[in-house]
């Protein structure tokens, strides 16, 4: 969200409405891209938690995979994604 709003009412209603981010006008655009870029990594760590916590049930591989799953993994992606070095 960006906004001229300033008060912790308006980002606390911008944030329950679905808002993943919350920035105020003025606003510096490399502060937008770095948090543009982080919101892109949240999302494909999302993406890889989702693969390996949902899928077909029939197949015992992946319901192995879903039960084994534990908090450090899921940690892992996060962090994997949110520190990552180079080029992107």
């Amino acid at each position: 969200m960006l906004t001229s709003l300033r008060d912790e009412e308006s980002m606390r209603q911008a944030l329950g409405a679905g808002a993943t981010d919350y920035i105020t006008k003025p606003f510096d655009i490399l502060q937008i891209g770095v948090r543009i870029k982080l919101a892109h990594r949240l999302v494909t760590a999302r993406e890889k938690i989702t693969a390996l916590t949902e899928g077909d049930h029939r197949d015992t591989g992946k319901q192995r995979l879903r039960e084994n799953i534990t908090r450090n993994e899921i940690m892992n992606l996060f962090s994997n994604e949110l520190y990552k070095t180079g080029g992107k």
